[in-house]
């Protein structure tokens, strides 16, 4: 959840604090030592910058969300959820910037691929159905717009009437 400088630096005293622990003699500190700066890099491979982005989207700060992301080079190596959120923050940057057919492609692979919390499916799918209404595919518009009805998710009534609106008259 953190950056990758963030991380760096942590990894940069956490290797020189092993070392001076090794030195003294004090083997289990180092060890220990050892195994969180391993598991902070594995971390990495497995979580990338996702959160730190969503972060930055749910602020409106979208040059540094798509900075952030992409430090994940490799997004097949992120854990499947992550690899979903990875193409929910492209979608909402490619959203952001009015590219409407990217934007479509990356909330559709987030799907595809299984976002975790039913709310962002919901999410999802309403910015999808958006999406092809403003693209003036009406029938994907409508497929969308019944998918997110079937998630029961409190608070969320008022956006799909409005959406509902829109879409069927």
């Amino acid at each position: 959840m953190v950056t990758v400088l963030v991380r760096i630096v942590f990894l940069f005293f956490a290797i020189i604090t092993t070392v001076f622990s090794f030195q003294n003699g004090n083997d289990f500190g180092g060890v220990a030592l050892l195994i969180v700066v391993i598991f902070t890099v594995f971390d990495y491979f497995r979580s990338g910058t996702v959160w730190v982005s969503f972060r930055y989207i749910r602020k409106g700060d979208f040059i540094s969300a798509e900075r952030h992301i992409k430090q994940t080079k490799n997004y097949s190596w992120l854990r499947v959820a992550h690899q979903a959120s990875y193409h929910t923050v492209w979608g909402y940057i490619y959203l952001h910037k009015n590219e409407l057919k990217d934007a479509a492609k990356e909330f559709e692979k987030s799907l595809d691929i299984g976002l975790k919390h039913v709310q962002d499916r919901l999410i999802a799918q309403l910015n999808l159905a958006s999406i092809y209404y403003r693209l003036k595919k009406p029938d994907a518009a409508k497929k969308a717009l019944e998918e997110a009805k079937l998630y029961k998710v409190p608070g969320f009534d008022k956006e799909i009437k409005e959406l509902n609106k829109k879409i069927l008259f």
